[in-house]
């Protein structure tokens, strides 16, 4: 590897995924402190990114595990830009000052090693450069604990805290989080509904399918009725509802899950509201109460313990599974 084709490898592994942007989102409001400069190097010493100092271009060293570190260095700081002008751009912080701060990745190469002549330089990466405010501060109303969860797409999934949220689970209440930001609340909770209805057939069909080596007739029953794209999301907490309240069927289950048939209806309920919310969709339809800021945000912080309660049906329901046959 020459030295063109070791700086055109770093900036060919320069990657910057959603997720890491998401990770350094809640860095920032879990770790903030107003010097970015300072934020900076917190976050890159917490993903283990440092920027190398020297990376060596000769035939018998291999270069490569400095220039991934490389990568990956810039990668992260990429990342942590990003995270900062998002949060900004949803109102989770606010510039402290006027002042720009840039950094410019740089590193240094050299082909000298023991024993031999060579040289000795370095690349600025001018690309790879990102400015953001040298001072922020997060929004007044970001003490008020009832605001956080609603504050931003990402930090509300982090404040779910579900490992495994299904995808479409996740995107939905993403949404239906953003539009609640932007005052949209009939699209916010034509979002949580889905949210809501995705996360609830899941845990159907594993309820169904934990009962399924006891009442086999039953647990097909639930199966074919939540598979079926025309029952109705109301029938559906229903159906799941009465079924998990069955001892004969759940017992086990209620122990595994520590959710007991009350708590889950009470999911229900909630769940029920914003059906009954979303309702405003469907021309000269009302809901019982008028969608209000109030109203909506309280919905959906409700989605942070119930769609919890959900996923702990969920994931018991698959441990007591019978396993598939082959």
């Amino acid at each position: 590897m020459n030295v063109d084709q070791a700086e055109g490898y770093i900036y060919d592994h320069v990657e910057v995924g959603h997720e890491m942007v998401a990770l350094a989102k809640a860095f920032i409001v879990e770790n903030f402190t107003p010097d970015v400069v300072q934020l900076t190097a917190k976050w890159l010493n917490h993903v283990q990114a440092p920027m190398p100092t020297e990376v060596v271009i000769h035939q018998t060293v291999d270069p490569e595990p400095t220039l991934r570190a490389a990568a990956r260095s810039i990668s992260s700081r990429l990342a942590f830009s990003e995270a900062v002008w998002a949060l900004i751009h949803t109102n989770v912080l606010l510039p402290a000052t006027g002042n720009l701060h840039t950094v410019t990745p740089n590193l240094s190469w050299t082909t000298v090693v023991p024993g031999s002549g060579g040289q000795s330089s370095g690349w600025r990466f001018d690309q790879l450069a990102v400015s953001v405010p040298d001072r922020i501060q997060l929004v007044p109303s970001w003490k008020s604990n009832s605001f956080r969860p609603l504050s931003e797409g990402d930090l509300f999934i982090r404040e779910l805290g579900i490992a495994n949220l299904h995808p479409v689970v996740g995107e939905s209440l993403q949404e239906a989080v953003t539009c609640f930001r932007y005052d949209l609340y009939a699209p916010c909770l034509a979002m949580l509904t889905r949210a809501v209805e995705g996360a609830w057939t899941e845990m159907g069909l594993a309820l169904a399918s934990s009962i399924h080596d006891i009442n086999q007739k039953r647990a097909d029953a639930l199966s074919s009725d939540l598979l079926n794209p025309q029952y109705s999301l109301a029938r559906r907490l229903t159906r799941v509802a009465d079924v998990y309240e069955q001892k004969e069927l759940c017992e086990a289950l209620w122990n595994v899950a520590n959710v007991n048939p009350r708590d889950l209806r009470q999911v229900a309920i909630w769940a029920d509201q914003v059906r009954d919310s979303r309702n405003v969709l469907h021309y000269q339809s009302q809901p019982a109460r008028a969608n209000s800021y109030e109203k909506v945000a309280a919905l959906l912080i409700g989605a942070v313990p119930f769609m919890r309660t959900i996923y702990a049906v969920y994931d018991a329901a698959r441990q007591l599974a019978p396993p598939l046959k082959v």
